[in-house]
C-alpha cells in the first residue's frame, strides 16, 4: 500500500493560494489537499483585521469538519494579522505563509518588500525583517495590486505595473504576498533583479509538519478513516484527483467553495504554463 501523507486545508482570499497550493501538492504528492479561496470577498489586504480573523476563523473550521491533519494560510495577511491567535483556536497545526526576508538577506544589501497594506503595517513582517540587519529592507504596502490580480481573470499582462510599483534601486525584490507571484517574471523584469516568494518553504514547513506529526510514515489505516467527503456529498467540491493504493481512497486536490470551479480553472492553467515561475527560482 502506498503512503498516505495527510490530508491538508489550504486556505486564501482567493486565486493567489492556487501557487502555494502547486509548491505543496508538488512536494506532497501522496497528500489530499481541500482548496479554498474566499473570493468574494478578496483581497484581505485593506480589510479591518476583525473582519480578517472573522473570515479566516470561518475557513478553518470548514476545514475542522473535514478532519484535517494540518492548515495552511496561503495569504500573508491572514498570517500576519491573526495566524498566532487562531493556532490556540484548533486542534490541528496552521502553517502560515512568511515573506521570504531569510533568501533575499543572504543575497542582497538592500530589497523591496511588496505586500499588501495590512502585511505592510504588521509587528510580524518588521519583527522578521529586523533578524537581518545586514540587508536593508523597504517595504511597500500595494493598496490594490492583489485586487488587480484577483480581477483580471488571468490576462495579468494587462496590469499596469507602473500604476502599483514603487520607484527605487533595489538588488532584490520579495514578494509578500501570493497574488503578486502571478507577476513574478513581469516584477524581476521590471526591476531587473532576483525576486524571492515564500511558496517553496511554506510547502517544506508543511511537509516537516506532517511528518513531525504522524510520528514518520503514516499509512491510509492510521489516518482518520475511510470517508469521501466529495462523494458524500456532490455538491461540496470541484476535483482534480487520483487514486492511491487499491482501497479507492481519493488523494490530489479537492476545491471548496462558491468559487471552487473558477479557481480548478485557474490552478490547470497554472500547468499548461510550462514557463511560469523560472525567474530567479528561489534558492
Amino acid at each position: 500500500m502506498e503512503e498516505f501523507t495527510g490530508t491538508v486545508g489550504v486556505f486564501d482570499s482567493g486565486i493567489g493560494g492556487l501557487t502555494v497550493l502547486k509548491e505543496c501538492a508538488a512536494l506532497l504528492p501522496r497528500s489530499r489537499f481541500y482548496y479554498l479561496g474566499d473570493n468574494d470577498n478578496a483581497p484581505y489586504g485593506s480589510k479591518p483585521k476583525e473582519e480578517i480573523r472573522r473570515l479566516v476563523r470561518a475557513a478553518l473550521n470548514r476545514f475542522s469538519a473535514l478532519r484535517i491533519d494540518a492548515a495552511v494560510l496561503a495569504c500573508n495577511t491572514a498570517t500576519a494579522v491573526c495566524a498566532d491567535e487562531l493556532r490556540k483556536e484548533f486542534s490541528f497545526p496552521v502553517v502560515g505563509m512568511e515573506p521570504a526576508v531569510r533568501p533575499a538577506a543572504q543575497n542582497c544589501k538592500r530589497a523591496l518588500v511588496l505586500c499588501t497594506p495590512q502585511t505592510a503595517a504588521s509587528e510580524r513582517l518588521h519583527a522578521l525583517a529586523g533578524r537581518f540587519p545586514q540587508c536593508e529592507f523597504a517595504v511597500h504596502g500595494c493598496p490594490d495590486l492583489a485586487r488587480a490580480v484577483e480581477r483580471c481573470g488571468g490576462s495579468y499582462e494587462k496590469i499596469n505595473l507602473n500604476e502599483h510599483l514603487p520607484a527605487g534601486n533595489f538588488d532584490g525584490v520579495v514578494l509578500g504576498c501570493t497574488h503578486y507571484i502571478f507577476l513574478k517574471e513581469r516584477i524581476c523584469a521590471h526591476y531587473g533583479v532576483p525576486v524571492y516568494d515564500g511558496n517553496a518553504g511554506t510547502a517544506r514547513r508543511l511537509s516537516a509538519v506532517l511528518a513531525e506529526k504522524s510520528g514518520g510514515a503514516t499509512t491510509l489505516s492510521g489516518v482518520y478513516g475511510f470517508a469521501d467527503h466529495c462523494e458524500e456529498n456532490a455538491n461540496l467540491c470541484s476535483e482534480i484527483c487520483r487514486k492511491t493504493g487499491g482501497n479507492g481512497v481519493k488523494t490530489g486536490v479537492f476545491f471548496l467553495g462558491s468559487a471552487k470551479n473558477y479557481n480548478k480553472i485557474r490552478y490547470k492553467q497554472m500547468f499548461a504554463n510550462k514557463n511560469e515561475g523560472n525567474c530567479h527560482k528561489n534558492p
